[in-house]
């Protein structure tokens, strides 16, 4: 429906589209719009970022899927691929599709439609449609938040390749740096586009200053991690929360896939006084359950992890304190990450 009404813009934001019969639907509606607008000579604008090696991955892909939407379009559709600048030389040669994806990822999920603004885990495939447990918010009617995640997507998106109505993909001409391309590690590439993303945030800085918190009585604080260009705002946001929370307070933390890094882990052992409720997957909710060849031992990997973790739980006698919990759903799947307090 959102499609459907929308006047000015349709942004979004995802890992990858997939290729079944309801994204084939996602992508008709998004023609039906464009098609339609332009008919009425007032233009919707249609910008989709996704992965570049998770949107390239098999024969019928992202891109696959998107082409049509490109090639009738009168300009007003765009579709960008972000590269990772680590994956380059020997290794974007030699490390086969799937496994390419472990060297680094675009994994926005924001969803904009003129100003309502969709904030997800949830990628734009068929499994997150219907069984899939996800999380979504969703602000309405917030042009300054639209904006901003709308300004943040197109910077991602000028350092992207641009895909092309024939399947080749190239940088806009105005762009002079390479993701891989280069001979310098990609540190060009990745200073230019460190530089541009904290020149938009220092914008909406200074935009925020001259409207008081006071005035609100809802604060939202989007939070940026870009871990190859040094940005770590969420990072370090997760560390202090975990830091400061007291002995009267409680946190509820959620993953599909239960991995936390190890300064998060001694912080909620030895740091922290609040409780904890630690909610994460299965393994017959993990999405890789069942999956053939290495994948299928993805889900063991992360109960071991898990393990470990909750030993050291009763080892320390903080069992009290946070509990581990598993979701469990008959035929579904848990990809939901976040945390409450």
């Amino acid at each position: 429906a959102k499609i459907q009404t929308s006047k000015h813009r349709i942004t979004l934001a995802s890992l990858y589209i997939g290729n079944s019969h309801l994204e084939q639907q996602l992508v008709d509606q998004l023609k039906q719009a464009s098609t339609a607008s332009i008919q009425q000579n007032r233009p919707v604008d249609v910008h989709i970022l996704l992965d570049y090696t998770r949107g390239s991955r098999g024969r019928c892909n992202s891109r696959q899927m998107l082409l049509p939407l490109i090639s009738e379009s009168c300009g007003n559709v765009n579709v960008a691929l972000f590269h990772t600048p680590h994956l380059r030389g020997p290794l974007k040669a030699l490390i086969p599709e799937r496994f390419n994806e472990t060297i680094g990822l675009s994994h926005l999920k924001v969803y904009l439609f003129d100003d309502d603004v969709i904030i997800s885990g949830a990628n734009l495939s068929d499994s997150y449609f219907v069984n899939r447990q996800d999380r979504y918010v969703v602000i309405e009617d917030n042009r300054e938040l639209a904006n901003f995640f709308q300004d943040l997507i197109k910077v991602v998106s000028k350092y992207s390749l641009q895909l092309q109505p024939d399947d080749t993909t190239k940088m806009l001409e105005n762009v002079t740096v390479h993701p891989y391309k280069n001979n310098d590690g990609s540190q060009e590439f990745i200073k230019t586009m460190r530089n541009d993303v904290h020149q938009l945030l220092n914008n909406y800085k200074k935009m925020t200053e001259r409207n008081p918190l006071s005035e609100s009585d809802t604060v939202i604080f989007p939070l940026i991690q870009m871990g190859p260009f040094e940005i770590r705002f969420d990072e370090e946001a997760t560390q202090r929360l975990f830091a400061s929370l007291k002995k009267d307070s409680k946190l509820l933390l959620a993953s599909g896939y239960f991995n936390l890094i190890e300064k998060y882990l001694t912080t909620l052992l030895t740091q922290s006084k609040g409780k904890y409720e630690i909610l994460t997957a299965a393994p017959e909710a993990n999405g890789f359950y069942g999956a053939n060849g290495i994948a299928g031992y993805i889900p063991d990997s992360y109960t071991y992890i898990a393990r470990q973790f909750y030993r050291r739980i009763i080892n320390e006698n903080l069992d009290q304190r946070i509990k581990l919990l598993e979701y469990e759903r008959q035929d579904w799947t848990f990809h939901v990450k976040g945390n409450k307090c």
